[in-house]
């Protein structure tokens, strides 16, 4: 796969935010070793956005979504594979490796 860190967020199309929603959007009871939250709150707080902007993105209708179009302009997908990693959703970060994958080699990422 191409370099990961050259792809912004503002890249991903919607069917790879709505998977990347329908996977992160359940709040998580279980933390990580670590105590983070294993849903769009982790991504949240290690995207180090404050107090203010998670109540925002805690009040929508797509968390995930809307947390991705606000992050979007100083991140990139090796960012968000990485904290996928960090908050242990291996799950969701196997899904979205293989569709953006596969966007990548079609050209239509």
């Amino acid at each position: 796969m191409d370099d990961l860190t050259k792809i912004p967020l503002l890249a991903l199309r919607k069917a790879t935010i709505a998977m990347l929603s329908s996977g992160l959007n359940s709040l998580k009871v279980l933390p990580t070793e670590e105590g983070l939250p294993r849903d769009w709150r982790g991504l949240a707080h290690l995207a180090g956005l404050n107090g203010v902007e998670t109540s925002r993105i805690a009040s929508s209708n797509d968390p995930t979504e809307f947390l991705i179009k606000h992050w979007a302009a100083e991140a990139n997908v090796e960012q968000l594979f990485q904290f996928l990693a960090l908050i242990d959703r291996f799950d969701v970060l196997d899904d979205s490796k293989q569709l953006i994958g596969m966007h990548v080699l079609l050209g239509v990422l």
